[in-house]
């Protein structure tokens, strides 16, 4: 299961940005996403009241986060970058299946999201802020270079 992070770049409205520049907003933007997960998945998940046991650990409700109980899906977050025309985007996600499986739920289980988590407000505006820092250092780059 992997959010997309997706940004469209239209050359009459961006007006200057070049494929490069907009490449290194992505990378930042999707790294961003990489850890804002890591977070999400590194935080104890606050107790519904319920107790449930995996072994000698707590594991998470329905509804909370997965709780970091061995740390393998918190190290398989990874993202992709896709490039396809003028197209740029990230994946971000795992390629445990169990992954999709906790964010959706199956037959068994309940889910226990995670990546949806990226939604909220506060770290959606992170991801978009690393987005324009990663523009605005490769257009310093670019100048910089131009002044060399």
């Amino acid at each position: 299961m992997a959010q997309k992070i997706k940004v469209i770049i239209n050359k009459r409205v961006a007006k200057g940005i070049t494929r490069e520049v907009a490449r290194t907003g992505i990378d930042y933007a999707a790294l961003q996403a990489e850890n804002e997960l890591i977070d999400i998945l590194s935080v104890p998940p606050r107790r519904s009241g319920i107790l449930y046991k995996q072994g000698n650990n707590r594991s998470s409700a329905p509804g909370e986060a997965p709780a970091p109980i061995s740390g393998k899906l918190r190290q398989s977050v990874k993202s992709y970058p896709e490039e396809f025309g003028d197209t740029f985007s990230a994946v971000v996600g795992t390629a445990l299946n169990y992954g999709a499986h906790l964010e959706l739920g199956t037959e068994r289980i309940r889910p226990r999201p995670w990546i949806s988590l990226l939604n909220e407000e506060k770290r959606w505006s992170r991801i978009l802020k690393a987005f324009r820092v990663g523009v605005r250092r490769q257009y310093a780059r670019a100048r910089g270079s131009l002044n060399s």
